[in-house]
């Protein structure tokens, strides 16, 4: 997903300039001086339909994401995250305290956290979040492994299946025109 599609599902917490408390994005700060604003993590939405087994048990910390240049990026957990906003969090009381439990209830609503039962006929969906794709990664891989379909008598897993999804990614640099007309003006003086 993309940050302004992530902006757009949590229109309340992705205001505000820095003080915004979107988990999975920077909000609607920019730099100063910048046009842009880099992603803070990478985002993918899970959503599990199960109209064939009886129940299917898909642990996400199991799910990574593969680039055409064998870079290996693992799914970050609650805990993961929980940390991480935990040390933007200074002092104990007042207004960190404030955007640091906004967030993590966010994080705790909206992303796919544990390993979660989909029964026959319902659906589940929620977050993978993973940390911030290089730049030079275009074609990724999404691996869920050991998808549990099947179960014996006692709760345990005695038939799994591993899924892959490929995706393609556009990464768009670009230069601000001043910049071109500087350099430029200074291939003429030369």
């Amino acid at each position: 997903m993309i940050d302004a599609e992530l902006n757009r599902q949590f229109p309340a917490a992705s205001t505000g300039g820095a003080a915004s408390t979107n988990p999975y994005t920077f909000g609607d700060w920019q730099i100063p001086g910048e046009d842009w604003t880099r992603s803070r993590f990478t985002v993918i939405q899970l959503k599990v339909s199960n109209y064939q087994f009886p129940k299917v048990v898909i642990d996400p910390q199991k799910a990574t994401i593969t680039s055409t240049n064998n870079r290996v990026y693992r799914s970050l957990s609650y805990a993961q995250l929980y940390a991480y906003f935990r040390a933007f969090w200074l002092g104990r009381t007042g207004q960190g305290r404030v955007a640091f439990k906004s967030r993590t209830s966010i994080l705790r609503q909206s992303m796919y956290t544990e390993a979660t039962t989909v029964f026959s006929g319902s659906e589940q969906e929620g977050y993978l979040v993973f940390p911030l794709l290089n730049n030079d990664v275009t074609h990724i891989r999404l691996d869920l492994k050991d998808i549990a379909v099947r179960f014996n008598y006692a709760d345990e897993a005695v038939e799994t299946i591993d899924l892959s999804f490929s995706f393609e990614r556009e990464v768009l640099r670009g230069y601000h025109l001043l910049d071109a007309q500087q350099a430029s003006a200074a291939a003429d003086r030369e």
